[in-house]
């Protein structure tokens, strides 16, 4: 409704006339007060007229109008109605009733009001009018139209700005009253987080403010649980829902774990989120929420919130700054507590796994001496305990993975035990049992083939089945025994007898152990001082073709002669060097020269052409290692090697472990050129599938079937299919350990290409292969006669 809606006026069907007040429009434009401020502002004056017959509208609007309303004056002039139009909805009723009260009344009014122009613009302005009654009954209004939007904007802003320091102080103020309820706190008070949400909520004027902590649950799941909550009248709690308890973030919130636990946040409208978390937070009526991590030692714990229920809500950096120093003074209050809780356990208690650590185990071990000394007939024993392939598992799953195998460890020893037995964790994958009042040695080998069998069962862990095994060593309390340190002592020595002995057992100790270990602590001192005085050599077993005995390469073996003069076993030291990880240095040491032996032998006189090669054993280890493919270039760059004269041979568990490592890594070499043999194929596991999708080039038969071709059926069938399956894969066969005639001629019937063995040649020294390559190369195809070079 227009001013002239108003019951005592009627609408302008026509406009009024200019000249019917010609005199009095001049004297009013030259006001200088009026032309000053049309000057200096966005502004229009005007003169308005309402005649009796009820028409009424603009005689005169000055030019600013255009700039304000965007129209032309004549055209106002000619019809009001497109100025009241403009007026903002929100705004119309006010001004048009005000408007017409002021006509009525005939007394001076103003009014401001919002308008949006033609052009979409929401403007301020201030509207004025002084009505006066002309003899004729013609009311005449003299104002003015001031754009005042400026001045609107300066006071919103100045309004904002005071509100935003208003609520900056509430929130400081907040802040403080937090710290001294934190501060005022002790450990016993039961959930402390109910002191801090109240008046964080309370503050942030938020519907629902909560916490929740992280933790493992039995599946290996890394899983949030909600801990404390506060809530606004009328919004209902969410604490007692246990869809909110153990929830593994992986299969809920995913993208939580991943922001949070990098120190970022979640906020926003519930109605953008991923259909995933939808479904987890509208049905607690969640519109908005804002979530920041808690971090307790640079660990992420948990995360704080805040929701809003009932509306939508813009976060914005003020409530973000009041919830992360909330979150800040709660984390340190964490860790506080967790220091106070510390300083009682951390002295007994292994971090990990909260069993007793090497301080309390000395500490009962002590005591059980004690009363073995004063009650010989109270006997107790000691398990130590070594888990087998821990480290494979820490590589392949990663040590957060390591971690949960260790609290399932732990957790299943406690289980296997009785109350009053003691397991304690001494650091890494070693723990250690105390037996109390066993009644003979019978009692401690029960519990440690009880130990064996739970621990044999298979667990999941993110998706990987895990079984875990460990070496035992058994001692058993005697007189002999006077300290914890000599039990422990004895009882580790049994365990790596165990260990020696193939893994998974328990060996009981026995007094001969002793000088064994002491045997193989000099031989661990003499390993690391052969490294470092070159005191390995590398020697040459050729492998021939066997259909004409042409000689086509070498396998490259190490070997150790003590400075005593004792040749320690192979197998032996490679154990103590995987053991004292210094097994991959060795390898890459036998590898780098082999491949410069090779250069050398093919720059020989006369051998120029040759397609010599030089086969390589390579571990699962150093096959793992992310900088095996560059090296292996690098050395066959280095000593201008033909790719396809280095072979490397790999096991078949080197398949199965790790095996996308594997893949990668076995057709990048393949790439390269250079060729893979699995080694002892048939005394291991593997896929065939994976088998074929593996870029090997040979498989070695095991020098454990040949041995025995003469006298077993069974090794022969086993040879044959090995033979066969080669064939079928398109990929050549090596027989290894060839020692007879017998054994080479059977070969040769199943078409086996290639082998090595005694028969033909034993491992040779540097001289020894070039003395042969000296006899052998006038020969063509470098036939290599049987028992060359035989050593006794």
């Amino acid at each position: 409704m227009s001013p002239v809606d108003s019951p005592d006026c009627k609408t302008l069907t026509h406009p009024i006339e200019p000249n019917r007040f010609p005199a009095a429009i001049p004297q009013w434009q030259s006001e200088a007060r009026c032309e000053q401020i049309v000057a200096n502002n966005i502004a229009a004056i005007y003169r308005y007229l309402c005649s009796p017959d009820g028409s009424q509208g603009f005689v005169y609007i000055s030019a600013g109008c255009e700039e304000i309303y965007e129209i032309a004056a004549d055209q106002i002039v000619q019809n009001a109605q497109l100025v009241w139009s403009l007026i903002h909805p929100e705004d119309r009723r006010e001004f048009e009733e005000a408007m017409t009260a002021a006509l009525i009344c005939l007394t001076p009014w103003w009014n401001e009001h919002r308008l949006i122009t033609p052009s979409g613009q929401l403007k301020w302005l201030r509207f004025s009018l002084q009505p006066k009654l002309q003899a004729d009954g013609t009311i005449v209004c003299d104002g003015m139209i001031l754009d005042i939007s400026d001045r609107k904007r300066q006071e919103s802003e100045r309004k904002q700005a005071e509100q935003a320091l208003m609520k900056r102080e509430r929130y400081l103020s907040t802040l403080v009253e937090i710290q001294q309820r934190l501060l005022a706190l002790n450990s016993s008070e039961g959930n402390f987080y109910n002191h801090v949400l109240e008046p964080l909520g309370k503050a942030a004027e938020a519907d629902r403010v909560y916490v929740f902590e992280n933790s493992w649950n039995g599946q290996g799941q890394f899983c949030t649980s909600q801990k404390a909550e506060w809530c606004a009248a009328g919004i209902p709690a969410q604490i007692d829902n246990p869809d909110l308890q153990n929830m593994p973030y992986a299969e809920f919130v995913p993208r939580w774990l991943t922001l949070l636990g990098q120190g970022g946040i979640v906020a926003g409208q519930v109605a953008d989120f991923p259909l995933q978390e939808r479904v987890i937070l509208e049905p607690q009526g969640i519109v908005s929420l804002l979530v920041l991590p808690l971090f307790v030692h640079h660990q992420f714990f948990g995360f704080i919130g805040f929701d809003n229920c009932k509306q939508d809500r813009l976060w914005e950096p003020s409530d973000i700054d009041l919830l992360q120093a909330a979150a800040a003074a709660i984390s340190l209050s964490l860790e506080r507590q967790q220091a106070n809780a510390q300083l009682v356990t951390v002295s007994l208690r292994d971090a990990l796994t909260s069993l007793p650590n090497r301080t309390l185990l000395f500490d009962r071990l002590e005591h059980a001496l004690q009363r073995y000394q004063r009650h010989p007939q109270q006997q107790f024993a000691v398990l130590f305990l070594d888990m087998d392939r821990f480290k494979s598992i820490n590589d392949s799953l990663g040590h957060t993975a390591g971690d949960q195998v260790l609290l399932e460890m732990a957790h299943r020893l406690s289980q296997s035990v009785r109350e009053e037995d003691t397991v304690a964790r001494l650091g890494g994958d070693e723990f250690v049992i105390l037996l109390e009042e066993v009644m003979n040695l019978q009692d401690a080998l029960h519990c440690a083939q009880r130990i064996q069998d739970i621990l044999a069962v298979p667990f999941e862990l993110n998706g990987t089945v895990v079984s875990l095994d460990a070496s035992i060593g058994v001692a058993l309390a005697d007189a002999r025994y006077h300290t914890p340190e000599e039990l422990l002592r004895d009882a580790d020595i049994a365990m790596y007898e165990a260990k020696a002995a193939g893994r998974g057992g328990y060996q009981v100790f026995a007094p001969q152990m002793h000088e064994q270990a002491k045997l193989r602590l000099q031989k661990e001192q003499d390993l690391r001082l052969a490294l470092r005085k070159e005191q390995f050599q590398v020697v040459y077993q050729p492998i021939v073709n066997l259909l004409n005995h042409a000689l086509l390469g070498f396998e490259a073996l190490i070997r150790w002669q003590h400075p005593q003069g004792v040749q320690i076993p192979v197998p032996e030291f490679l154990t103590i060097a995987d053991q004292l990880g210094l097994l991959v240095k060795l390898e890459w040491w036998v590898l780098q020269t082999a491949c410069e032996q090779l250069a050398q032998w093919q720059s020989l006189p006369g051998l120029a052409g040759r397609p010599l090669s030089v086969s390589v054993n390579v571990s699962s280890t150093l096959f793992a290692q992310p900088n095996l493919v560059p090296e292996v270039a690098r050395l066959i760059q280095q000593f201008k090697l033909p790719p396809q004269g280095l072979k490397l041979e790999i096991t078949e568990g080197v398949i199965g472990a790790n095996a996308d490592v594997a893949l990668e890594n076995g057709q990048a070499l393949q790439s390269l050129g250079v060729q893979l043999h699995i080694d002892d194929f048939g005394t291991g596991y593997s896929s065939l599938k994976r088998l074929h999708q593996f870029p090997v080039h040979a498989l070695k038969i095991d020098r454990s079937f040949v041995r025995h071709l003469d006298q077993s059926s069974e090794n022969r069938e086993i040879v044959r299919a090995i033979v066969s399956l080669a064939n079928t894969l398109g990929i050549d066969v090596i027989a290894e350990g060839i020692e007879t005639e017998q054994q080479c001629h059977y070969l040769q019937t199943l078409a086996c290409q290639q082998g090595q063995g005694y028969w033909f040649a034993p491992p040779l020294t540097t001289a020894e292969v070039e003395q042969m390559l000296l006899q052998i190369q006038a020969d063509h195809p470098w036939g290599l006669k049987p028992g060359f070079l035989p050593r006794s």
